[in-house]
């Protein structure tokens, strides 16, 4: 140990003129010496420099006469070595003002130790992070202190740790206090690296004014009220020309196409306008608050659209638009959140996974912080990361599959974050790596040429025009009537909205029924891939992304459906088919071809299997074993393996950093794992093999799930033809004065009255079929079960009100309404998944920022409801919440984290990790 190197070291010069005698030093306490001439300080401590590690080195260094021994054995006696009580005045002494001065008599105090000195390092000090927060609490709340209380209330841990002493501590506190430091935050210096720290009492906030809660959400809704307003007006006269030109019966799907580069142009025009922001740190509900979530709502659906027909061009040619730096060569491989697209920057060759978070724009403890996000090149960002503002990663770096970069760093090139909060661990050589990889690929590297300009979007495109030729069959009766009813003014017949609900019921089952087929017979014609590792755009590669593709489709359009083990099987998935006893929701970056399931095996919705792990020059494609009994929750990251029987994989919990991929033979126990890193729990199982379903549940599960999956496309169907033949009537009946006035509003009206309409049906399945859910347990086969997710199923009718009213305290009657408890001032963004809103009380002036909530919980086919606590004045973005949890007033919930049931944060703590831990 360090304590032993520092006695051999003293040991070895016993005598020397350096020093004559040591003994052992233990955290917290002084180096004792016998004899040291006051000018060999330095001279010992640059030698034990040489062989102690830098942490290990004593800091200060004192001279005594003698060293006190025991009465009867002549030992050392540690509680005779005199306490330096004498020495605080003389390094009070050091101090260049009262700042200086301030800052060291409370450093005294917290630490008990009047040795310190302004020039000593934080990290040599000793204590824990409880002194550290000790220190800063005494900062803040010191009643005689010559720095202001907005500089003192704005000081953060994370600033305290960023100073290298508590000299400089005090030079940034003075430097806040003037108002002339850096306006973008403090650099403040640690060895021979620097932070950027962005400060609470920054110009961009003194100086931005925050308008009140009301006028802010007026503000909101006029902007929203204003761009919905052009948008209608925009496809009202598309589809107007359109009906003229007799282009029939494409005139929905063209408008569809049309209004699609209106927004993309629209978007960019807007952006780089009038809602571009700048670095710094502001005000929530100020100026650039309302400029980010204007920009957020003209972003995100072009976002969507784009990486939905995954075309990477079209992506980097709308970035590159907005502002932002995207190189040559980026592989995105799913859904990317992006906020602050302006000001990210991507390198070339970075390979972008699944549902990765890259925020340039950030909900704080007391603010919107604003930095620019670095990306170099040849970097990865695995599935489900999450990367803050500010941060900078070097060439060749990788951020783990479920990593959390909860905070600015500046990584140097070639490491590797893992875990949550991310920590950073030494990386493999890149070129090293690369060479493994491409040795093992083989001879189809050699056919990389051929199909690497194949667009990535072939078979979604084809698959979706397949379901326009399906819907023009079905529907094309029907134009034509509708064209009539549209150009007499009359309204429509009883018979035509009877058959036009009988045909959307249709199209709905035969999409679904295309979908498999569809996707049975490709998987069925390509040849099937093996696991193993190929070039990164061969044949196989290639082939491998569009089953996995295709075997998303499957599992969007048969999720929670009892027959779908059959399709599944059908695609190439080896599976044990029973009778309804497979309940997947949806598993993203699965092949088919490399996938295994046995009996009663349930999986969580948005979870990932990972079969692919992509690097720059190949594709390493590894099987996955899910044996009988496994339970996958949603959100968990589950990577190729095979995993034992009766294994509960909790809610967001990432096995890749774990050691269960393994099937053990001689262990039969059942096994829970939670975390991330995962930690195991030993549980009980409850006959989970045992709950097979009869004849009767089977047939009445599999009537219900597709009755709701056909009624659920009804109302986006009808409403709006509806109220289109209405308002063509009414404009007929109209005196011609009158009339013009009419076409001007009709269009808004039209839009809102649809969204209003569809949220209104929502809200009356939710209370007249469903009712207020309570804190329960329900077999997994009762009807309660199948009632309660059939809101899931019809989240769509919700969805549109959610998305124009998320981010405005707007959205809390609404939520209200469903059966939360939302409090005065709350702001609840990203909410685009329906769950258990019985079960949610939050408190008020909070921000919750994209939650993936899981309200309920199946153990072992029990259904169990349990209610959540969010706080007052409570901050929680980018994680997850269990039913059964409780976050305290003022607590802080950093990205990636996740609270389990029962698990009850502190008031005004910050808390990180899965499981959650505090940190402050």
């Amino acid at each position: 140990t360090a304590g032993g190197q520092l006695v051999g070291f003293l040991e070895a010069r016993k005598g020397e003129s350096l020093l004559a005698e040591g003994s052992r030093t233990l955290a917290g306490e002084e180096l004792a010496i016998q004899t040291l001439p006051a000018e060999r300080t330095t001279a010992l401590q640059a030698a034990l420099a040489l062989v102690l590690p830098k942490y290990a080195v004593p800091s200060r260094l004192f001279v005594m006469a003698e060293m006190p021994r025991t009465a009867v054995s002549r030992k050392l006696s540690r509680k005779m070595l005199p306490e330096p009580m004498n020495a605080e005045a003389k390094f009070l002494s050091d101090a260049n003002d009262e700042v200086e001065s301030w800052v060291l008599k409370l450093a005294h105090e917290v630490w008990q130790d009047g040795t310190l000195r302004l020039d000593d390092e934080l990290t040599t000090c000793g204590g824990s992070s409880i002194t550290m927060a000790r220190f800063v609490r005494a900062l803040r709340c010191s009643e005689i202190a010559p720095i202001g209380a907005q500089a003192r209330e704005a000081l953060t841990m994370r600033q305290l740790l960023s100073a290298a002493t508590l000299r400089q501590l005090a030079k940034g506190l003075q430097d806040r206090q003037e108002g002339h430091g850096p306006g973008a935050g403090t650099q403040i210096g640690r060895g021979n690296s620097t932070v950027h720290v962005p400060q609470c009492c920054e110009p961009g906030l003194r100086q931005e004014q925050a308008f009140s809660r009301a006028a802010f959400t007026a503000l909101q809704l006029s902007w929203l009220l204003c761009n919905t307003t052009i948008l209608s007006y925009a496809v009202a006269s598309i589809f107007l020309s359109i009906l003229r030109a007799r282009i029939v019966p494409l005139h929905i799907t063209l408008t569809i196409v049309c209004i699609i580069p209106l927004m993309f142009v629209w978007t960019i025009v807007q952006v780089r306008l009038y809602l571009t922001i700048t670095e710094g740190f502001y005000p929530i509900f100020g100026k650039t608050h309302l400029k980010y979530w204007c920009a957020e709502k003209m972003t995100k659906p072009v976002l969507r659209a784009l990486r939905y027909v995954k075309v990477d061009c079209l992506l980097r040619l709308f970035l590159h638009a907005l502002g932002a730096h995207v190189g040559e060569r980026v592989t995105w491989s799913g859904k990317v959140k992006l906020t602050g697209v302006g000001l990210i920057e991507i390198g070339d060759d970075c390979i972008i996974e699944s549902q990765v978070v890259l925020e340039a724009v950030a909900f704080v403890r007391g603010g919107l912080l604003v930095r620019r996000v670095k990306i170099g090149d040849r970097v990865k960002l695995g599935a489900c990361s999450y990367v803050a503002p500010g941060t900078v990663l070097g060439d060749d770096c990788e951020v783990a599959a479920m990593a959390a970069i909860v905070q600015a760093v500046a990584s140097p090139a070639g490491t590797k974050w893992e875990g949550v909060p991310a920590t950073a661990h030494a990386r493999a050589p890149e070129e090293f790596r690369r060479r493994l990889l491409m040795v093992a690929a083989g001879s189809e590297s050699a056919r990389s040429s051929v199909v690497e300009g194949l667009p990535r979007g072939v078979v979604r495109m084809a698959r979706k025009a397949l379901n326009l030729a399906i819907g023009i069959w079905l529907f094309w009766p029907l134009v034509y009537e509708a064209l009539h009813i549209l150009e007499a003014g009359e309204l429509p017949s009883r018979a035509f909205l009877l058959d036009l609900m009988i045909r959307i019921c249709l199209a709905r089952w035969v999409r679904t029924l295309s979908t498999g087929v569809t996707a049975v017979i490709v998987c069925r014609c390509l040849p099937r891939v093996k696991p193993g590792t190929y070039a990164r755009c061969s044949t196989s590669a290639l082939v491998a992304e569009y089953k996995i593709d295709l075997f998303e489709g499957v599992q969007k359009v048969m999720a929670s459906s009892p027959f779908q083990s059959y399709w599944f099987y059908a695609m190439g998935v080896e599976i044990y088919p029973f009778l309804g006893n497979l309940d997947f929701g949806r598993m993203n970056d699965i092949l088919p071809d490399a996938f295994a399931i046995a009996a009663c095996n349930s999986s969580g919705e948005n979870s990932n299997g990972h079969s692919l792990d992509i690097t720059q020059e190949a594709v390493v494609i590894r099987q996955t074993t899910l044996t009988e009994g496994c339970f996958v929750g949603n959100n968990a990251f589950v990577p190729p393996g095979v995993y034992q029987k009766d294994l509960m994989i909790g809610a967001a919990t990432n096995l890749a950093l774990g050691s269960y991929g393994l099937y053990d033979d001689t262990s039969k126990r059942p096994l829970t794992v939670f975390g991330n890193p995962p930690v195991q729990i030993s549980r009980v199982a409850e006959t989970a093999h045992e709950a097979q379903p009869t004849f009767l549940n089977f047939i009445f599960r599999s009537v219900f799930v597709e009755l709701a999956r056909g009624v659920a496309r009804i109302p986006f169907y009808v409403v709006p033809m509806f109220l289109v033949g209405s308002s063509v009537y009414a404009h007929r009946q109209l005196h011609l004065e009158f009339q013009t006035l009419f076409l001007l509003a009709a269009p808004p009206l039209i839009l809102w009255a649809t969204v209003a309409i569809w949220f209104v049906l929502f809200l009356c399945v939710k209370w007249l079929v469903v009712g207020r859910a309570t804190e329960s347990t329900y077999v997994t086969r009762d009807p309660f079960v199948q009632q309660n997710f059939l809101m899931w199923r019809l989240w769509s009718w919700a969805l549109p009100i959610f998305s124009l009213l998320g981010g405005t305290t707007a959205l809390n009657p609404v939520l209200r309404v469903l059966g939360a408890h939302v409090g005065e001032g709350t702001l609840v963004l990203n909410q685009r998944r329906y769950f258990d809103m019985d079960m949610l009380h939050i408190g008020t002036n909070a921000v919750v920022n994209t939650i993936k909530w899981q309200l309920h919980t199946f153990e072992d086919s029990v259904l169990k409801l349990y209610p959540a606590r969010i706080g007052d004045g409570a901050l929680v973005s980018h994680s997850t919440i269990v039913g059964g949890a409780s976050i305290g007033d003022g607590a802080t919930l950093l990205p990636g984290s996740c609270v389990m049931k029962g698990e009850e944060l502190a008031d005004w703590k910050i808390y990180s990790g899965s499981p959650v831990a505090p940190i402050s």
